[in-house]
């Protein structure tokens, strides 16, 4: 593993500087309330209505119906029990969001190819070996959201960040010398989220409409659009959080 550090942001920390993730909101506290609710709606359900139908039976399908509604809730909505860095939301300008994010820990890798879909489906399979275990310390790490990637020149970079609170060096080295740990500097960046099934043709028009945004409203920017992607595979198209982000100035 190399740990390597992006070009830092003037105002923000210094690579020296033990950089840790920052997480929004408490995905453990939404996990521990989704698993009472799990426990106590179905029953709940169930006993209203065996009560009122007067039927042991009817209860227990209602309990069942009701738990694998939430189960699939659950399963679809995976995202929200998961932790995201940090970022503070400084404007609305028609569909952009103008976010200012803290610096962050990522592990990232290089894929060979131009096609946002299959550099994802190839990234995110590598990466997640590494946070499942595929590591010195076999050790298995959180999942966090989002999977970011961009283009770098003829090739992909495809990031997961990495757990809250841990820094690069208290992070486990990958067994894939194709992975790094890099520390993120600080940044402003504006956003276009969208729905719908993620390819590359979807995620080209949305860089393109975000880019198209972004000089409409005379923002200056740096570098490429990145593409982020915040759902697992099997999570449905219209419930899908999608993002296309790109870098500004501090302003």
């Amino acid at each position: 593993m190399r740990i390597t550090t992006e070009t830092s942001t003037p105002g923000h920390r210094p690579p020296h500087d033990e950089v840790a993730t920052e997480p929004r909101g408490n995905a453990h506290r939404r996990k521990v309330g989704f698993g009472v609710a799990l426990a106590l709606v179905p029953a709940a359900v169930g006993g209203v209505v065996g009560l009122v139908s007067r039927s042991r039976r009817a209860g227990l399908i209602a309990a069942g119906a009701s738990a694998l509604v939430l189960g699939v809730a659950r399963w679809q909505l995976e995202r929200s029990f998961n932790d995201e860095p940090d970022y503070v939301v400084e404007e609305h300008l028609g569909e952009l969001e103008i976010r200012r994010y803290d610096a962050r820990i990522e592990a990232e890798t290089t894929i060979s190819s131009t096609d946002f879909f299959q550099a994802i489906d190839r990234g995110f399979e590598r990466l997640a070996r590494y946070i499942f275990g595929a590591n010195a310390e076999h050790e298995k790490l959180g999942m966090t959201t989002p999977v970011t990637t961009r283009s770098d020149g003829a090739k992909m970079r495809v990031a997961f960040v990495m757990p809250m609170t841990r820094t690069s060096a208290s992070l486990p080295l990958p067994n894939d010398g194709r992975i790094e740990v890099v520390e993120v500097p600080g940044r402003r960046v504006a956003v276009l989220c969208f729905s719908g099934k993620r390819s590359d043709p979807l995620i080209r028009h949305k860089m393109a409409e975000l880019c198209e945004l972004v000089a409409k409203a005379g923002l200056a920017t740096r570098g490429e659009p990145m593409y982020a992607g915040f759902d697992p595979p099997w999570t449905l198209p219209m419930i899908r959080r999608n993002e296309v982000w790109i870098e500004l100035d501090l302003g």
